[in-house]
């Protein structure tokens, strides 16, 4: 087996500690070759769990693979990829698996395993258990769990002795906790679990508390001190300011541009209410409107006083205003950058050259010529759709999101579904991968069917 350390600063280390950037390596898997760094980054943004075995073919060890196998969506539902790696080659991790899937009646085995067989990279990474030895005499790997984060730095370290296996509710627990405790100021206390309260770090001022942290409560102490800050964990319900009165959101019901926005405060749990703007009937040239919005665009958010126009840009308010759950609006730097670029994408290419194109001229609100019909497929396949692709791809393969739909996914798929239902003859309706993507969007969204409604899967083309 092919084990190349490519980082200089590995050779010199006999373990890792937490904030330490993890060692480089390219090595056999039973997957593929890697370069650990290329594929921790692969998608941006993701989240890394490497967990090693002493060897193949060893019963705690296949429990623990049949376990991580079997829960394995959990990690990918926290946008985290999986890894491990055993003391032995390739060709005997293979024949392992099939045990593995046979014994512990898992179907599908989808995370490589590292091979080592020369424990380089276990004693780069401090692996080693001196008090466990093989059948040989070596000191044989401990149970490692290493947690990895975007920046592939080491964000948590548990050691097991090789006679103890990992309770894998444990570390997808600790997962939650770190993810939660990178993007807002809260640390969780004692056998906190997902959705539990959490603490307000001792560094945030008592102002910023009461802005970042409305609902956060002080604990009386006999010291006096307040140091006990608690608050509701963050992108939940009970942490949010719901608004006074319900959103509202000026539009046209079913429209293409009112829908997103509708969409997006359904699936952050916001109240709001569609207020009529007819623009067949220029509605949204009255004195009331044009004063209200003087762009006279639909759609326009209205909340308790505060107005604001452009769907993409209401979105992304209402997300940073109200807490709304991390898959909409991401606070990780290069999955917020993706689901901007995204947007951007939407209403300066998507919408301008497809919806306007294909869909308004079906529904009276403009004219179209066959041949600009025809212009826009052609740049929709040979330039558009691959940008998608590209972006989707980046997300981790099926949503710009990840594993979750974010706004942009949103918008996009309001769109498809809108036009496809109202012109089911369109290159939009047909193209099956933009289906495919659409159906993908539409699946995590459980509140479709409040926004939507039951029309456009009528029509929607199979």
């Amino acid at each position: 087996c092919d084990i190349t350390c490519v980082s200089a600063h590995a050779h010199s280390m006999p373990g890792l500690n937490l904030g330490d950037e993890v060692p480089n390596f390219v090595a056999d898997t039973s997957m593929e070759k890697i370069d650990f760094h290329n594929w921790i980054s692969s998608p941006p943004g993701s989240w890394t769990i490497l967990f090693s075995h002493p060897a193949d073919y060893t019963p705690v060890c296949t429990t623990e693979h049949g376990t991580v196998a079997l829960i394995q969506e959990e990690f990918t539902k926290r946008n985290c990829k999986v890894i491990a790696l055993s003391c032995n080659d390739v060709g005997s991790h293979k024949g392992w698996i099939e045990d593995i899937k046979a014994t512990q009646k898992v179907a599908q085995f989808n995370y490589p395993i590292i091979a080592d067989p020369t424990r380089d990279l276990a004693i780069k990474f401090g692996m080693v258990d001196p008090d466990e030895k093989d059948s040989q005499g070596l000191a044989m790997t401990c149970r490692a769990v290493f947690i990895i984060g975007p920046d592939k730095k080491l964000k948590l370290q548990l050691l097991y002795p090789a006679s103890t296996g990992r309770n894998f509710a444990e570390v997808l627990r600790v997962l939650d906790s770190l993810q939660l405790t990178a993007y807002h100021s809260v640390a969780t206390p004692a056998d906190w679990s997902q959705g539990k309260d959490c603490m307000v770090l001792p560094t945030v001022s008592a102002a910023d508390a009461s802005a970042k942290f409305p609902n956060h409560k002080i604990v009386p102490t006999p010291s006096s001190k307040q140091y006990l800050r608690v608050t509701p964990q963050p992108g939940t319900l009970a942490s949010k300011t719901v608004p006074s009165t319900p959103l509202k959101i000026h539009g046209l019901p079913m429209s293409a541009n009112t829908l997103p926005l509708c969409a997006v405060a359904a699936e952050a749990g916001l109240p709001y209410e569609v207020v009529m703007v007819d623009l067949m009937n220029g509605a949204h040239l009255a004195p009331a409107f044009k004063a209200l919005n003087p762009m006279h665009c639909i759609p326009t958010l209205e909340d308790d006083g505060f107005v604001l126009w452009e769907g993409r840009a209401c979105a992304r308010y209402l997300c940073n205003r109200y807490a709304a759950p991390e898959h909409l609006y991401p606070s990780d730097p290069k999955r917020r950058a993706l689901c901007d670029m995204a947007l951007d994408f939407h209403i300066g290419i998507f919408y301008k050259r497809i919806t306007v194109v294909v869909l308004y001229p079906v529904v009276g609100w403009g004219t179209a010529t066959d041949e600009e019909v025809a212009q826009a497929e052609a740049a929709f396949h040979a330039d558009y759709w691959p940008a998608m692709k590209k972006m989707i791809a980046q997300g981790g393969g099926k949503l710009i999101g990840g594993s979750k739909p974010n706004i942009a996914d949103i918008f996009f798929m309001t769109h498809i579904e809108t036009t496809a239902s109202k012109v089911p003859s369109s290159f939009v309706a047909k193209h099956a991968e933009l289906r495919a993507y659409s159906a993908a969007v539409r699946a995590q969204c459980p509140n479709y069917s409040k926004y939507m409604g039951g029309d456009v899967e009528k029509f929607y083309t199979p």
